[in-house]
Formats: structure tokens, C-alpha cells, sequence
């Protein structure tokens, strides 16, 4: 996929955590999301209306790791969802 860069404002309201989340020309990776069935209203929050994900920086090609949402919905219940597969498959668009 095709990498693009946005613009983005740096978001005040956050107080002191303002510096850490990304602003500026940052980069953007597009991809298509799937959803598992029994996906919470947390989860969909938390993905759909997270204002700025980023990842950790060990992102491998099919998979990214947000770093402040683990912060910031701390405390929250997120059910485990076990998987049986033994190797992601690589969905092509």
C-alpha cells in the first residue's frame, strides 16, 4: 500500500501529554480493517474514534501495536479473544 503523510494539530487539550502524541507532518499507512465477530463497544471506540493511533515502532507488514491507547483506556475490560490459527494470512486488496 501506498504510504501518505497528513498534517496534524497538536492537540492542547491534552495538557503536558500534548508533546508526546504525534502532530506535524506524520506518516500514515492505509489499510483496511476486519473486524471478529463479538467485537466489544470499547473495541470499536478505542479503533474507530482514538483520534491518533501510533504504533510502537516494531510494526511488522501486517500488523501495528498502538502505544497511548494502552495508556489511556488503562483499567478497562477488554475480554481475551484466543486465536487457533498458527500463522496470520496476509489479506490482499
Amino acid at each position: 500500500m501506498k504510504q501518505v503523510y497528513v498534517d496534524i494539530p497538536k492537540n492542547e487539550s491534552l495538557g503536558f501529554l500534548a508533546d508526546f502524541v504525534p502532530h506535524g507532518l506524520t506518516k500514515r499507512i492505509p489499510f483496511k480493517i476486519h473486524l471478529d465477530k463479538g467485537i466489544t463497544a470499547l473495541e470499536k471506540e478505542i479503533l474507530f474514534n482514538y483520534p491518533s493511533h501510533s504504533d510502537l515502532g516494531d510494526c511488522m507488514n501486517y500488523m501495528l501495536r498502538s502505544r497511548w491507547t494502552r495508556m489511556i483506556y488503562k483499567g478497562k475490560e477488554i475480554p481475551c479473544r484466543p486465536c487457533d490459527k498458527a500463522y496470520y494470512t496476509r489479506v490482499m486488496l
